[in-house]
């Protein structure tokens, strides 16, 4: 099978005890039918171990509480791993960052950045991120049960498009202008398979006529119909939903100071639009290098997930949660920066890394969030 990986995903290293945001804690770490097979045949107080360690959920997991796990030592290292090796830890924490979709003809294969190194890859790879094609054995089975060929060549073509249209990002009202794009003609396409018109990208392709037509002010487009960053009073409900909870001071520290800094300190602040405006158009005018770092961030997560809409048909759902997340993103860097005074892309890559790891693996959440711009004009929320 061909096997299309992210540019940087061989040269991935966990960096262990040195992690500063470590994957044994803050999620539930899901067993694998054959990982319990393995842990039944041990013997002794290992058993007894893996026993009491696993808990009931949908499937069995260790680290049911989402703390710490409970084979994460005071070397910062697992201790299955370290007594018995990498084979006998979960498939889970064999597998993690690495991420695998089967579309059946192809593979595709990334590294996940709610990892912190990963994340940092991403950062460091940005304006150069690309797949890389080798043939293989596929890693997972596959994953797509529908066999419309013709709609995933061309899902394939739009998000190549939006791809290289990202690539070419340079400052914020380039980023601007092209997540505006994207946002509207996701709408299109939408309404174009709403109403039997399958064939409507063939017609009008992402790179023909999508972007601001030419002399279009980016300031103009910002006031009548901005997509990216978010409205203030968007960015507020936003906060609101369970993005945010007391229980991640515990399961991740990083993010819980984040926001208990927004909260306690400057969202009085970037309560306004016009003191958002200020705010967002001040950060990226003091860091213009941030800005291709976000146009790879979108870039990764349409690369990622964009894909998807092959199974559920959701055009402006796949587009808009990736826009959603990049604005939080955006809300707490600046806040980050605020308090630091200074960020770096490095920094910006922890961020991201304590980001994804709250927001990507809650399909509830996902839900809640997305349900913020139910108020946008256009939106069929029956997608």
């Amino acid at each position: 099978m061909e096997i299309r990986h992210i540019s940087y995903f061989d040269e991935f290293i966990c960096k262990g005890a040195e992690c500063p945001e470590t994957c044994c804690r803050g999620w539930l770490i899901p067993l694998e039918p054959e990982d319990i097979e393995r842990y039944s045949k041990e013997k002794g107080l290992m058993k007894a171990r893996l026993m009491l360690a696993m808990s009931e959920h949908s499937i069995p997991v260790f680290n049911s509480s989402c703390g710490e796990c409970t084979f994460h030592d005071r070397s910062g290292l697992c201790s299955l791993q370290v007594k018995r090796g990498h084979d006998f830890i979960p498939e889970t924490c064999r597998n993690y960052p690495r991420f695998y979709r089967n579309y059946g003809a192809f593979e595709e294969a990334y590294l996940d950045p709610s990892c912190i190194e990963a994340a940092d890859m991403l950062v460091s790879h940005a304006g150069e991120l690309y797949l890389e094609s080798a043939t293989g054995d596929p890693d997972c089975d596959k994953t797509i049960t529908n066999d419309d060929e013709h709609m995933l060549e061309r899902l394939l073509n739009i998000r190549s498009d939006m791809l290289s249209a990202l690539s070419r990002v340079t400052g914020l009202n380039d980023l601007t202008s092209v997540l505006n794009a994207i946002d509207r003609y996701a709408k299109k396409l939408q309404d174009a398979y709403l109403h039997g018109e399958d064939d409507f990208s063939d017609k009008t392709p992402f790179s023909c006529g999508i972007l601001e037509a030419p002399g279009t002010e980016a300031s103009e487009v910002q006031d009548r119909d901005r997509i990216f960053p978010l409205k203030a009073d968007e960015i507020e409900s936003l906060t609101q939903t369970s993005i945010y909870h007391v229980r991640l001071k515990k399961k991740n520290p990083r993010l819980y100071r984040l926001f208990s800094l927004y909260f306690n300190k400057y969202r009085t602040g970037l309560a306004s639009e016009n003191s958002w405006k200020r705010e967002y158009t001040s950060f990226f005018s003091e860091h213009p290098e941030i800005i291709p770092c976000y146009a790879a961030y979108y870039s990764h997560y349409l690369y990622q997930y964009w894909l998807r809409i092959w199974e559920d048909y959701s055009f402006v759902r796949h587009a808009r949660v990736g826009i959603i997340h990049l604005s939080m993103l955006l809300l707490l860097s600046i806040v980050y920066e605020k308090e630091h005074h200074s960020i770096t892309p490095s920094e910006l890559a922890h961020i991201i890394a304590v980001y994804n790891r709250r927001a990507f693996f809650s399909d509830e959440l996902t839900d809640s969030m997305y349900r913020v711009l139910d108020g946008r004009s256009g939106i069929a929320f029956t997608d």
